[in-house]
């Protein structure tokens, strides 16, 4: 017998080609099926069995075909993935999406690996950066912004002097920007965002294609950063963070480089150069870059240990590094010129030294350095690491940052160092927005996402295991890019800044003084300095010192403060006076408030009539009160949406009763959205004075479009208990204030549970989500949400199913149009479904199943989790998780770093977790309160870590409170919280649950 290795090799070769060609085939026709299912399933016509048959057998002949026409062209295996949906017992679009993603973005980076073994394109992080570019441009924030955003826009348009560290470099290289020749100075600035941030991203391809040798690796690198919220909003308004993660991911791909010369032999110093480079502008345009020195200074020496022994070659990148600092010759230049905001010690060694090292938050650093603390604060980043990226490109970072611990220890100590560092500093830094501050943290995780895509591209084994793993990688991040995008397109056209402060601004009274918080008085700077607008107005900043800060106001609005000279200079006692806050101290000021826009009009003498822009009114309310006049934000809203209403009355007589107003809307079956009530005390008011109370009505989410009433009321609190209402001449216990429109909500609502139950009726009826709150002391409540694709007569009558038995039901109407409702119903905890049938009879409607098919079993939805909470407020958040515990010790000192008053005694944590319900521009405080321990603990969300406004639709933030339980008080008391406005202490948050409401305005805990 005598081998012969060409017969063999032969035989085993036509084997493999045999065995591929079966593959191939049930590769093609998995894809052929799975596309034929999705049509058949989120299709818009229903199929009957011949037409599914047909549609199968249309999607298997193309599967065929392309498995045929790609068999000796690509690998078509990673299709076999497809199968997982084609069987898949449940009608479940997520499952849907994610096969169909993982099969198509498989084949292509298993053709696209087989076409370029090396790297995908040459050019590709140019490639990255036009994409990314684009992007934010169509996200760019459209105009003016507030706070310190629009510091940034004023002071490039001027060459002026920001906050310390006051940030040169970025201001001269903003004044560039907006130079351009098109649209304002203010947009411009946002458009330096948009390219420092796309720059950010081709840089971080190119670090980790340096790391990996892996286009795959950089590309998911650059999605999982571009699309965290924080660095898509740095992206898309004008602001300095993105400049310091731009000299971030600088330096470590200049080091990386330096890394991959050593080991080819090379001496690196151009590369040590470019790293100088970086680290000098970066810590020159913000310090927090230094805290990564160890980082760097440990890679570097364990790259080259002769650099501790050869000074020359630090020659120089040093002197690189010291020629960086001469931007900051900036500020005594222009300090010497009277550059716009600059202070007026620039000029002298101490003020600069002062400004450029932000020394007035050096008692920041370390603050949380405590043992009681410190496990607060950890947790807290993990939250924000959370909030950026989610757990599957978490999951992601550990695995490729343990591979990378595996492969490439040195890059480890590089990336995972400099992380851990970079996140310990941060953790004990007392200073808000920590989403911000830790961005240059960001870096290290999106680089360990890389590296997994790169680990998983590089498995040679089992070749359609590598493509399917790197898909699986970037699935997360494009499932983001999805969700996140119509929360920036939203903000793309928010004009919320120009919108408050520009019609303040113009319709101030002549020579007029407004008194605002920093939120708003930079956006009155930018309208004055960079559009000329008002000039004889006074914009006065007053800020925080002491230990109130309605004090602050007080003193300002009296004059009666040196430290605060601006107010004296402008004489707000003598000059027609406007707020942007109000505090309850404000009550013992001789003056009263007048809403000015979104303002108040600080009035010194009693008003004689209503404000001319009111709609009069002649409402006489048992001799006691007058309501003369009304001014409504607008007439036509959705669900969700805040009405702004405008009440002016009259007292008309000394009272004997304390007295509230109210405003309320009212539909056919009563109450169906209503504004917080305003308590006047007796004894305050002079007799025919006119006085003006701003209410914030919200529409709760249940309402269905149609017309409705909105009335006003005042009522008082007897001796004996309850309430009563003053009544008119007429008998009736309200005042009409007009009608107002509802209309159904254009956007798909945000649910925990997302859901297709598409019904098959002649409006394409579909179930979209659902809810679940189990809110203490109440029946558990579902909300159903539900989208109306085409306008029709038919209304329907909503059946939900426990067991089979019916439990309750609701109403759907018709609508003229497209729209999404949301309806509520009260319910047993138990396993539910939902059928829902034509309100003219008829009989329960299918839906559409598995494949397609028609069903006429009840749509099932989702168990919820015991103790489920669905609580939406003001149409903003809706709380959906509330846990207490008790046991917590700390000190004295850092009950104070936590904001904990109170006595002493044990503490109560109370840990929350919040929903967005859209891309919030308001900053809240979330205050938990024991009214029967007299306790409450007040913080922005996450411990001042995540501000509502950073919040995107779909977001979710936990958020720790802190309640001490005075010795001897109930340990089971009563917790409940309210959401209010973080600058003017006021508007807090309407619960649109029309069973909480009734209990009073504050959402029960427990």
């Amino acid at each position: 017998m005598c081998y012969n290795p060409p017969v063999m090799v032969g035989k085993d070769l036509e084997g493999k080609s045999r065995v591929g060609g079966w593959i191939g085939l049930a590769a093609g026709l998995g894809g052929g099926l799975y596309t034929a299912r999705v049509v058949a399933e989120f299709g818009p016509l229903a199929l009957p069995w011949w037409g599914l048959a047909s549609l199968a057998a249309i999607g298997a002949g193309l599967g065929v075909a392309l498995a045929r026409w790609g068999r000796h062209r690509t690998d078509l295996r990673p299709l076999l993935i497809a199968w997982g949906y084609v069987v898949y017992p449940a009608l479940d679009p997520a499952v849907a999406i994610g096969a169909g993603f993982l099969a198509l973005a498989s084949t292509i980076i298993a053709s696209a690996k087989a076409a370029h073994p090396s790297s995908l394109f040459p050019p590709l992080p140019s490639l990255v950066f036009l994409m990314a570019f684009t992007l934010y441009l169509l996200t760019l924030a459209p105009d003016l912004l507030t706070a310190d955003n629009a510091e940034y826009q004023l002071v490039a348009h001027h060459l002026g002097v920001a906050h310390p560290p006051g940030y040169a470099l970025y201001t001269m290289l903003g004044k560039l920007f907006t130079l351009l020749p098109f649209n304002t100075p203010a947009w411009r600035a946002n458009l330096f965002a948009a390219v420092t941030g796309a720059l950010t991203l081709a840089l971080i391809v190119r670090t980790v294609q340096r790391l990996t040798n892996s286009s795959w690796g950089g590309v998911a690198a650059a999605l999982a950063l571009g699309v965290a919220p924080t660095f898509w909003a740095q992206s898309t308004t004008a602001n300095i963070r993105s400049f310091t993660i731009l000299f971030t991911v600088w330096c470590f791909d200049a080091l990386v480089a330096f890394g991959q010369a050593r080991q080819r032999g090379e001496t690196g110093q151009r590369s040590l150069g470019w790293f100088a480079l970086g680290l000098g502008l970066g810590i020159g345009h913000h310090l927090s870059l230094g805290m990564l020195l160890p980082a760097f200074g440990a890679y570097l020496l364990s790259v080259d240990p002769s650099l501790a022994r050869q000074p020359r070659r630090w020659l120089r990148p040093g002197l690189i590094f010291l020629s960086t600092f001469l931007v900051l010759t900036y500020f005594p230049i222009r300090g010497a010129m009277g550059a716009v905001l600059a202070p007026d010690h620039l000029t002298t060694l101490d003020g600069f030294l002062e400004h450029v090292l932000a020394r007035g938050f050096g008692g920041d650093m370390f603050a949380f350095l405590r043992g009681g603390v410190l496990p607060h604060r950890l947790a807290v980043l993990g939250d924000v690491l959370h909030f950026q990226f989610g757990p599957p490109l978490l999951i992601a970072a550990g695995v490729g940052g343990l591979a990378l611990l595996w492969r490439d220890r040195r890059a480890f100590l590089l990336f995972g160092f400099g992380f851990g560092l970079f996140y310990f500093l941060v953790a004990t830094y007392r200073a808000p927005q920590t989403v911000e501050y830790l961005m240059p943290a960001y870096v290290p995780v999106a680089v360990a996402v890389g590296y997994a895509a790169s680990t998983a591209a590089q498995l040679r084994r089992w070749r359609p295991l590598g493509p399917w793993l790197v898909a699986l990688v970037l699935l997360p991040g494009v499932l983001r890019l999805v969700d996140h995008y119509p929360s920036f397109a939203a903000l793309h056209h928010d004009h919320t800044g120009r919108d408050y402060a520009e019609p303040i601004l113009r319709d101030a009274p002549p020579d007029a003084v407004i008194l605002s918080n920093w939120h708003w008085w930079t956006a009155f700077q930018y309208l004055q300095l960079s559009e000329g607008l008002r000039p004889d107005v006074d914009a006065i900043y007053v800020y925080p010192q002491g230990e109130s800060y309605a004090t602050n106001w007080i003193a300002c609005i009296e004059a009666a403060t040196d430290a605060q000279p601006e107010c004296l200079a402008a004489d707000p006692t003598a000059r027609p006076l406007i707020v942007t806050d109000q505090y309850g101290e404000f009550v013992s000021l001789p003056y009263r408030l007048v809403p000015f826009g979104q303002a108040y009009l600080v009035q010194r003498e009693p008003l004689a009539a209503p404000p001319s822009d009111m709609a009069p009114l002649d409402a006489s309310l048992e001799d006691q009160v007058r309501l003369v006049g009304y001014h409504l934000s607008d007439d036509v809203l959705a669900p969700g949406q805040p009405l702004i209403v405008h009440l002016a009355w009259q007292p008309l007589a000394d009272w004997e009763h304390d007295y509230s107003f109210f405003v309320q809307l009212l539909g056919p079956a009563g109450l169906v959205g209503q504004g917080r009530d305003v308590i006047h005390p007796a004894g305050r008011y002079q007799v025919g004075e006119v006085l003006v109370d701003r209410f914030e009505v919200a529409v709760w989410p249940t309402v269905t479009p149609g017309d409705y009433a909105l009335i006003a009321g005042v009522y008082f609190v007897p001796p004996t208990g309850g309430w009563q209402r003053l009544r008119t001449p007429q008998g009736q216990d309200h005042v009409s204030l007009g009608g107002v429109h509802i209309e159904a909500a254009t956007s798909p609502p945000v649910t925990l549970h997302r859901l297709h139950g598409r019904f098959l009726s002649l409006s394409g009826l579909t179930l979209v989500g659902a809810d679940f709150d189990q809110s203490p002391g109440q029946p558990q409540r579902v909300y159903l949400h539900w989208h109306v694709t085409a306008g029709t007569d038919n209304s329907y009558t909503i059946h939900l199913l426990a067991e089979g038995d019916p439990v309750a039901q609701g109403h759907l109407p018709a609508l003229p149009g497209d729209g999404y409702l949301t309806t509520a119903h009260d319910v047993p905890a138990a396993p539910l479904a939902v059928a829902v049938e034509p309100a003219s009879g008829g009989g329960k409607l299918t839906h559409t199943g598995t494949w397609g098919l028609p069903s006429s079993r009840p749509v099932s939805l989702p168990e919820p989790r015991p103790g489920s909470r669905f609580v939406p407020l003001g149409g903003e958040m809706a709380l959906i998780g509330a846990q207490t515990r008790g046991g917590i010790e700390l000190s004295a000192e850092e009950r104070q770093l936590l904001r904990i008053t109170g006595p002493s005694g044990p503490i109560v944590q109370v840990d929350l977790r919040w929903l967005s319900l859209g891309a919030l521009t308001r900053d809240r405080v979330v205050s938990v309160q024991a009214l029967a321990w007299g306790m409450h603990h007040d913080s922005v969300p996450a411990l001042g870590a995540i501000p509502t406004l950073k919040w995107i639709r779909g977001a979710t933030v936990r958020d720790r409170h802190f309640l001490v339980r005075p010795e001897g008080a109930d340990a089971g008391a009563d917790l409940s919280l309210v959401v209010y406005d973080h600058f003017t202490q006021q508007h807090v948050l309407p619960l649109l649950d029309d069973r909480l409401a009734k209990l009073g305005n504050m959402v029960p805990l427990r």
